[in-house]
């Protein structure tokens, strides 16, 4: 019989403490203890050593942050931050990133994501987070091949990713374009916050912009975001939504488009998110000789995006998340001078 998880809440709205109280016992998920600040959380982790910590970003007495890097200074327990929706949240989620969130997961506002969405990724955040475990690494048995361009997609459980992949992506990594399900105003902030602690520049997609070693180009909300060739290698080609794609960027555009444009000397990486987006464009990928790396179910928020693209074949290797960075270096060449 498996054993319950059991959790912390740390939130100073008593209105959000009821409703996660009343969302994981729903969800057979023990609440052993619900507070309303980071330094109530801190003495309880300790005292009741819990599977997960939910956590606010901003408490009184102790925000999220400071109260997050004492429970990491003391144990190895999960803590996802589950943060205001606001613009400057981009800031903040990579804050709680660099400190050892396991995930950061914005609260519902403004009626830019249903609840019941946002509640079903938390929810799987935490089943992730207790169940998560080390595993030992193994060598990749793969050759490093000629490599123009690296299309990433991503949803729920992307912007841990995208914190744990591109800070560590050396200088001379091939062109990096990235989708992530993510509102019009948190873009900007979270593209710079990466930019300013990645080696390489991280940046939002500009229409007809080059590609260039060492750069990271996040997709624009509201524009679908593909590539077109040009004499001197491929720029970025921004066009209006699909009407028939659930999301805009999708996941399904990019690499559709790096598919047509680049064939086999792209590489698509397909990491946590709810659904299937991006399926049929790694199939495409795949088909036309591309690389496609699928981040495995034990590192991600949600299996959903990956499980979809290697139950349709168009998966070469599925690796843990923190393995994605030196396979991408691997498959490459980047970083070995």
């Amino acid at each position: 019989m498996t054993a319950m998880i059991r959790i912390i809440i740390a939130d100073d709205s008593p209105f959000i403490r009821a409703r996660l109280e009343e969302l994981f016992t729903a969800q057979g998920i023990a609440v052993v203890a619900a507070l309303e600040n980071g330094a109530e959380a801190v003495e309880a982790v300790r005292r009741l050593k819990p599977d997960a910590v939910v956590m606010d970003y901003e408490m009184p007495v102790m925000d999220g942050i400071e109260a997050l890097e004492m429970i990491r200074r003391d144990s190895a327990v999960p803590v996802i931050i589950f943060s205001a929706y606001t613009p400057e949240g981009a800031v903040q989620t990579l804050r709680a990133v660099e400190a050892g969130a396991h995930d950061v997961i914005l609260k519902p506002a403004g009626g830019q994501r249903p609840p019941a969405v946002i509640e079903q990724e938390l929810v799987a955040s935490v089943r992730c987070a207790a169940g998560a475990k080390t595993a030992k690494r193994k060598p990749f048995e793969i050759a490093a091949r000629q490599v123009d361009v690296i299309c990433a997609g991503s949803s729920a459980g992307g912007v841990y990713a995208a914190g744990r992949i591109l800070p560590l992506l050396p200088t001379d990594m091939p062109p990096v374009v990235w989708v992530q399900h993510m509102p019009a105003e948190f873009m900007a902030a979270f593209a710079g916050r990466l930019n300013s602690i990645s080696r390489l520049e991280v940046k939002l997609a500009e229409q007809n912009e080059p590609l260039r070693h060492g750069v990271c180009y996040m997709s624009p909300h509201g524009t679908e975001c593909g590539l077109r060739k040009t004499p001197n290698g491929y720029a970025i080609a921004l066009s209006a939504c699909n009407p028939r794609r659930r999301f805009c960027p999708s996941c399904d555009g990019i690499f559709e488009s790096a598919a047509e444009v680049c064939g086999a000397r792209a590489v698509g990486v397909i990491l946590s998110g709810i659904g299937s987006d991006g399926t049929d464009g790694l199939v495409r990928l795949h088909n036309a000789g591309g690389y496609v790396v699928g981040q495995s179910e034990s590192s991600c928020v949600v299996y959903g995006m990956p499980h979809s693209a290697a139950e349709a074949g168009a998966v070469d290797i599925t690796v843990p998340l923190e393995d994605i960075t030196p396979l991408l270096c691997k498959l490459t060449g980047a970083g070995a001078k």
